[in-house]
C-alpha cells in the first residue's frame, strides 16, 4: 500500500484513505512550508483589512505553488477522487485478506 504514517503496526482503512499518509517526512515538510507561506500571506491580507474572494485565494495559492517549483493541477476532477477511493479500498481489503490467511506471504502491492 505504500503507507508511511501509521498509528500501529497494521494500517486502518481510515489511514489508507488519507493521502498524506503516503508522503515521506521530507515531502510532508515541503507541504508544511508551502502551507505556512500561504497562511502567512492570508494573515497579512486580513491584518491589513484587505478582503479576498475564494477565486483570488485560489489564484494566489496556485501562484505560490508555482513559485516554489511545484506543479499545479488546474483540471482536477472529482471522479479522480472516487477512482482513488475505490483503489484504496480494493488494495486495503486485499491486504486484510492476506493478514488473515495463515500461510500467505504478507506483502502490499
Amino acid at each position: 500500500m505504500g503507507l508511511v504514517t501509521l498509528k500501529s503496526g497494521n494500517p486502518t482503512l481510515a489511514e489508507a484513505q488519507v493521502a498524506k499518509n503516503y508522503l515521506s517526512p521530507d515531502a510532508l515538510h515541503a507541504m508544511e512550508i508551502v502551507s505556512e507561506q500561504f497562511l502567512l500571506y492570508a494573515e497579512s491580507k486580513a491584518f491589513r483589512g484587505q478582503k479576498m474572494t475564494m477565486e483570488e485565494l485560489l489564484h494566489r495559492l496556485n501562484t505560490l505553488i508555482e513559485v516554489n517549483g511545484y506543479p499545479v493541477l488546474f483540471e482536477y476532477k472529482a471522479f479522480l477522487a472516487d477512482k482513488a477511493e475505490t483503489h484504496v479500498k480494493q488494495v486495503y481489503y486485499e491486504y486484510q485478506a492476506q493478514l488473515q490467511a495463515p500461510t500467505s506471504k504478507k506483502s502490499l502491492t
